[in-house]
């Protein structure tokens, strides 16, 4: 096997010159489609020695080419931002507590956005010993679609130097946010800086007994499944990916606080919520109807083992029928 690099930790001439054979055979034609194609097949057949990072970049970059702005966006109930007229001390708590270098501007509500303050302007208007009036500071913000491409953005807010945009919805409304740092971490990972709290991104899980969880409403699907050893169907999961997206869209609307639901798998039981986001739930697996699932299955088993048994005895009788025609 070649080496990837010498000593040095450089590549070697013989890695330089297989990446270079690579590239040459993926874009010899013009066909965009065709070249993205070549990509997949040759880092699935490792045709190329590559390093486990630039390969996983490879893939990534090209899994989020069909990726829309809002299927990765912050929505908008998450969203941290800042009033016009927010006073010194407030803003100065929001930037310590909040931990963000740039922080949406609104005037009323979320859907009247003035643009963006950046921390080091502030900063600089406070060392300067002026009077820190956000008008003065504010940054031009990008207003995208949702329906935009990762890509397409990247590719935006690398032109016009600015690192954040609001996406709004066809009526001009505000449905989220979204920074560089998000688009990047679409294709080469999650980034942390020093100030990332790890705690502060985990979930909120607790599981009182085997068929009885607590969980954040953003607790993905996959993770109830595994829990439970339960699958949601193919319609239940259209749309959603969050346990509370499903039992938002189950009731159609946002349950309220101590309402209670019941489907097939599971009971549900809000624990938490406002009027527009539900953030605490309590499910319980409905066992009787996995132990009726249980006995179908069972069922079935020995419906199969009572039939392999009748299909034995004949062979069985077939058998002595032949060993009594050759004793004859």
């Amino acid at each position: 096997m070649n080496k990837i690099s010498d000593d040095t930790g450089e590549e070697s001439p013989i890695q330089s010159a297989k990446k270079r054979s690579l590239f040459s055979r993926i874009f010899k034609g013009n066909n965009k489609n065709d070249s993205r194609l070549s990509i997949k097949s040759l880092i699935a057949k490792e045709e190329v020695n590559l390093l486990p990072e630039e390969a996983f970049i490879l893939k990534n970059t090209l899994r989020v080419h069909n990726t829309c702005v809002q299927d990765i966006m912050i929505p908008r109930v998450e969203i941290q931002s800042l009033y016009i007229d927010t006073p010194p001390n407030e803003l100065f708590e929001a930037i310590i507590s909040k931990l963000h270098s740039r922080m949406p501007v609104f005037e009323e509500t979320l859907d009247k956005p003035l643009g963006m303050i950046h921390i080091k302007d502030v900063l600089r208007v406070h060392y300067e010993g002026k009077v820190l009036d956000l008008r003065n500071i504010l940054r031009d913000i990008l207003y995208v679609p949702g329906t935009m491409r990762v890509l397409e953005l990247l590719a935006e807010m690398r032109i016009s130097h600015t690192h954040m945009a609001l996406v709004v919805d066809e009526y001009g409304g505000t449905d989220g946010i979204i920074s560089i740092e998000d688009l990047l971490e679409e294709i080469v990972g999650d980034i942390e800086d020093e100030h990332d709290d790890e705690q502060d991104d985990d979930l909120f899980f607790k599981q009182e007994s085997p068929s009885v969880i607590m969980v954040d409403a953003r607790t993905e699907l996959e993770v109830i499944e595994e829990v439970f050893n339960i699958s949601f169907t193919e319609e239940e999961k259209e749309d959603v990916d969050t346990i509370g997206g499903l039992l938002s869209k189950l009731i159609g609307r946002v349950p309220v606080q101590g309402e209670l639901f019941e489907t097939n798998t599971l009971s549900f039981e809000t624990m938490e919520s406002n009027p527009r986001v539900v953030r605490k739930l309590k499910l319980t697996l409905n066992t009787q109807d996995v132990n009726d699932q249980d006995k179908d299955q069972d069922h079935d088993h020995d419906q199969n083992d009572d039939q392999n048994d009748d299909q034995d005895l004949e062979q069985d009788k077939e058998k002595n029928k032949e060993l009594q025609l050759m004793k004859a």
